[in-house]
């Protein structure tokens, strides 16, 4: 201690108490303004003493979870994917998903061209009847296998629709 007496002995003096010091009547002096800086904030403890005391095997870790229950049968220790009582219930609700079937597509298709090709076999007969061979090219045409377009479909005039002359 005698060798900082002896370097700072006439240059530092004793500061009275802050009791003793000048009141100003200006703005009190503030801190800087915090400023974020860039990146990921730096931890200011050590880390090495809240690591676990002993590891038995580093590959692996410990589980910090409580115990499981399944949210199917709320029994603890298994979940709702390994629970045999909810893999029991779902194979007995579904089997094996069956191929649709397209005769439900036909019949729906049927009906709704029926009256199309209804025409079209009328037609047929009245052409095979009479010899006329310009009716045969005009029925030798398919129904549309999927339904017409709106912007393609035939409209019918509205009334609500003003012409001006």
């Amino acid at each position: 201690m005698g060798a900082y007496n002896a370097a700072y002995r006439t240059s530092m003096r004793p500061v009275p108490s802050q009791e003793y010091w000048e009141h100003l009547e200006t703005l009190p002096i503030l801190p800087p303004r915090y400023r974020k800086p860039i990146g990921q904030p730096t931890l200011k403890r050590d880390k090495r003493n809240d690591g676990p005391k002993e590891k038995s095997d580093h590959h692996r870790t410990t589980r910090r979870i409580g115990t499981i229950i399944c949210k199917y049968c709320l029994q603890a220790g298994h979940n709702k994917r390994s629970c045999k009582k909810w893999k029991e219930a779902m194979g007995e609700g579904s089997s094996a998903p069956q191929p649709p079937a397209n005769d439900e597509d036909e019949d729906m298709l049927a009906k709704m061209y029926y009256e199309e090709t209804l025409e079209a076999a009328e037609a047929e007969q009245e052409a095979t009847e009479e010899g006329n061979r310009t009716a045969t090219a005009h029925t030798s045409q398919q129904p549309h296998p999927m339904p017409l377009p709106p912007t393609a479909r035939p409209q019918a005039p509205t009334n609500n629709v003003i012409t001006r002359k």
